[in-house]
Formats: C-alpha cells, sequence, structure tokens
C-alpha cells in the first residue's frame, strides 16, 4: 500500500490530507477506504447541521478541501441517502474557494470589522 509506505517512511508526522487524497486517487485501497469514511462522517455532520440550522449553503473548506470536486460528490451522494429529502435536495454543498486559509481571513475581517467600529 502507498499510504502504508509513506507512513512507514516519516513516521506519519508531516501526513498532511492532501498527501492521503493524492494516494487515494492512485488508487491505494487504504486512502481510498480513509477518503470515504471521512466522506462517510462529513455528510452526517451536515446532514445534521441542515436539520437544525436549515441552510443555503454548506461550504466545506480545511484540509480536506484540497480534495476536490471528487471528495464533494461523495459527500453529496452520502447527504442525498442520509438526510431528509427536502433540505438534502435544497442545499447547496461545495468546496471554499479560499481553502484551508478560510479560517485565517475569516478572522482578519473580524478584527478589521472591530477596529473599524471602534474609529
Amino acid at each position: 500500500s502507498l499510504l502504508r509506505e509513506k507512513l512507514r517512511d516519516d513516521d506519519g508526522a508531516s501526513l498532511t490530507a492532501r498527501e492521503v487524497f493524492d494516494v487515494a486517487a492512485q488508487g491505494d485501497p487504504l486512502a481510498m477506504q480513509i477518503v470515504d469514511d471521512t466522506a462517510f462522517f462529513l455528510a452526517l455532520g451536515v446532514t445534521a447541521t441542515m436539520a437544525v440550522v436549515d441552510p443555503e449553503m454548506i461550504i466545506i473548506g480545511g484540509g480536506v478541501s484540497a480534495a476536490g470536486e471528487s471528495f464533494i460528490v461523495k459527500v453529496r451522494e452520502y447527504v442525498s441517502r442520509f438526510g431528509l429529502t427536502y433540505p438534502a435536495s435544497r442545499v447547496t454543498i461545495c468546496v471554499a474557494e479560499l481553502g484551508s486559509d478560510a479560517g485565517f481571513i475569516g478572522a482578519a475581517g473580524c478584527a478589521r470589522q472591530l477596529v473599524n467600529a471602534k474609529s
């Protein structure tokens, strides 16, 4: 398994989500299972959020945003399987355009608003 070799080579200390997704794209069974499990559990969280908050859109960011559209398709498939029909068909699920930097940029925007409000 490519992923097992990668884990052995550097003790997994610096393994990123991007590397797992890349190895999965090469057909590694362990990496593919990790990607599928991640999509499954993320979809469960998305369906719970849809049931509680009733959003128009859910944007996936962070490390999993490196997986791209094929990962989001898996998440959408699980959401349509486990979610309530109406919200699942109506809510847009997409990848954050800012990737894993979205949190930093959002925090900077909030800080800017606070500073401007005090001026």
